[in-house]
């Protein structure tokens, strides 16, 4: 058998920044030659998160051919051969997107994916990266230097063309069931996977039923984040079900206007091979979240925060995709949350803390306490566009539960220079005496919410429903202030005597 296996790694999340390139010529079933390449990419400008991968820099590749310059070099590796590389569709897009920056015509050629090939021929692996299919053949590499990633993928290749006893890849295709795509002057056609009768996020036959536009940068990236924290979600229990992906699938139907548009027409792919045999595992999902974040990392409009934000609105709409609520998922979206702690003050962080600790203290998730996280997370959803989610339902449990205001959960408070409010009735102190504490440590009071109140204390007397509920005119108002971006505080008053003490 003959092929080529090629490797690219990126300066960035343009794929025309090629940076280095990896080629394996097979002849006859035995490697024969092998090329290592630094490229120069159109523009310097490298990623901290694709240096981290491939540890390649500016100052590497600075006096490095460009790829056009290159190119006559290495020309006849492509043109009219096979080409094989693992996870194709990202090394043959970076092909693409590098020959259309310099205007040179596509070569002719057929190329097969070794990661396509590993899910039919290894159908058992944990996962189908490319450090793992090769550790399962007992190859040893230098994960994510481009010549070796090659080496990897055509001692990969040779394993299944040998196990199949194919002399091309035409005839490997044939037995195995994949489709081989190609690149032509003018065009190319994308490599797929074996058919199979597992869940599927084909929406090419679909339509949205309402049109939607988005017309700024910020939306794209918000839908982006979005999709990023219901695919969490939905995985946060590395179990898929099959509500869960037709809610997913809802996602990609009214939002059909962007599956032509990198990441989101890759992403459908990918999930198709990932959800196929009904487990989503980690590694798969790190794969899906690894091109999101790559196409966002030069492309942020938002900052961290409303980017981790925007995720875990997300990540709320995964977790109920299915109309349940469990605990791992719970204990899951905590563990998150944990990690996350900078978005401390921001809404909706704080008040998702104080449910979940309360929800997960006892080990028991009620019926009760399921309404309730459903009516806090149906807010970030769409719940009229949801196969699943009961807009009925969601509207009955509203009638009966009322959250508007729940306390940030063992707040960090800071005295100084900053404005103090207080509502309800204190177990300990009055009004003013806690007017003068807050004095005393550095801390102004005003006895009512206004716009630069920091901190709204509630007081610890009264029967709240909820262990960390709040109620009343100022609260509502202090959470109104919250849900438009103001950055106040709801404390309860425990945590007040603590930060005192």
């Amino acid at each position: 058998m003959d092929f080529v296996a090629i490797d690219f790694e990126t300066a960035n999340s343009d794929r025309d920044s090629a940076c280095a390139l990896g080629i394996v010529l097979v002849n006859n079933g035995e490697i024969v030659k092998q090329e290592y390449h630094l490229i120069c990419p159109p523009k310097l400008s490298f990623n901290p998160y694709n240096v981290k991968i491939h540890g390649i820099t500016e100052k590497d590749v600075i006096d490095k051919p460009r790829f056009h310059e290159l190119w006559p070099d290495i020309k006849h590796y492509f043109e009219g051969n096979s080409i094989i590389s693992h996870n194709a569709s990202f090394d043959m897009s970076v092909l693409r997107n590098c020959l259309d920056f310099y205007e040179i015509t596509y070569p002719s050629l057929e190329y097969g994916c070794t990661y396509i090939m590993s899910k039919i021929h290894w159908p058992d692996l944990s996962c189908y990266k490319l450090d793992t299919v090769a550790a399962s053949i007992d190859f040893d590499f230098r994960h994510h230097h481009a010549l070796e990633d090659a080496l990897a993928c055509a001692q990969i290749a040779l394993q299944v063309f040998n196990g199949y006893q194919a002399r091309d890849l035409q005839v490997l295709a044939s037995n195995m069931g994949f489709s081989i795509g190609c690149l032509y002057p003018g065009g190319y056609r994308p490599a797929s996977g074996k058919v199979n009768n597992g869940p599927s996020l084909n929406t090419s036959s679909r339509k949205s039923s309402e049109k939607k536009y988005y017309n700024s940068k910020a939306e794209l990236d918000k839908a982006l984040h979005t999709l990023i924290g219901i695919i969490g979600g939905i995985a946060i229990d590395e179990v898929i079900n099959y509500h869960e992906i037709k809610e997913l699938e809802s996602w990609f139907i009214n939002n059909a206007h962007l599956l032509r548009r990198p990441p989101f027409s890759e992403i459908v792919n990918m999930l198709d091979e990932a959800f196929s045999d009904g487990i989503f595992t980690a590694e798969e999902k790190a794969d899906i979240i690894w091109v999101c974040n790559n196409y966002g990392q030069d492309n942020m409009y938002h900052d961290s925060i409303t980017y981790d934000i925007q995720i875990l609105h997300g990540i709320m709409h995964g977790v109920i995709a299915d109309n349940r609520i469990n605990q791992i998922e719970l204990e899951k979206l905590d563990d998150w949350l944990a990690e996350n702690d900078h978005l401390t003050g921001i809404y909706p962080y704080d008040e998702l803390c104080s449910l979940l600790l309360t929800v997960l203290k006892d080990g028991q998730l009620t019926d009760d306490e399921v309404d309730i996280l459903k009516v806090f997370f149906s807010d970030y959803v769409d719940i009229a566009a949801s196969p699943n989610l009961d807009e009925q339902e969601i509207a009955e449990l509203k009638k009966i539960i009322t959250l508007p205001g729940i306390c940030a959960a063992c707040p960090s408070i800071d005295f100084g220079g900053n404005l103090f409010c207080f509502t309800g009735q204190s177990t300990r102190a009055s009004r003013n005496d806690i007017s003068n504490i807050i004095v005393s440590k550095g801390g102004q009071y005003k006895d009512t919410v206004t716009q630069n109140t920091a901190y709204l204390i509630v007081g610890g007397e009264g029967s709240p429903c909820w262990a960390f509920s709040c109620y009343g005119r100022k609260v509502e108002k202090a959470m109104n202030m919250r849900k438009a971006g103001k950055p106040i505080m709801i404390i309860h008053e425990n945590d007040f005597w603590d930060a005192i003490a």
